[in-house]
């Protein structure tokens, strides 16, 4: 598998999302949990369009943080590890993901997880 190549269906961006929707924000589309952000470039994405909805229902801030903030000691994540702490993220591609860990919300430490992968998708989740 190439996962250079990687390329996400709208309908899977839409099982990020609490209620199925999928958001537009800045050239990325994201699936949107309590806790859980999923960007997606758009040049990434395949299927239809129509539904989405074209606004960011998260702090735009947080969201920038997100894209923006440089790697911080990323640690390669190996497949076998996708598939048992992020499924959901292993059905798109378990190879090519790195992790670090962001402060987000004007927090001063770390307290978000997160997940890069060499296509450009970014995933956060907030630490327990």
């Amino acid at each position: 598998m190439n996962a250079v190549a990687t390329e996400v269906s709208v309908s899977m961006i839409a099982a990020f999302s609490v209620d199925g929707r999928v958001f537009r924000f800045s050239g990325f589309l994201l699936g949107v949990k309590p806790g859980e952000l999923l960007l997606v470039p758009l040049g990434r994405t395949t299927g239809d369009l129509r539904g989405i909805v074209d606004c960011c229902p998260v702090p735009w801030n947080d969201v920038w943080a997100t894209i923006d903030t440089p790697p911080q000691a990323p640690a390669t994540i190996q497949p076998e590890a996708m598939c048992l702490d992020y499924p959901r993220l292993a059905q798109i591609t378990p190879y090519g993901w790195v992790t670090d860990a962001i402060a987000l919300s004007n927090n001063p430490t770390p307290n978000v997880t997160r997940l890069l992968h060499v296509s450009g998708l970014l995933f956060a989740r907030a630490k327990p």
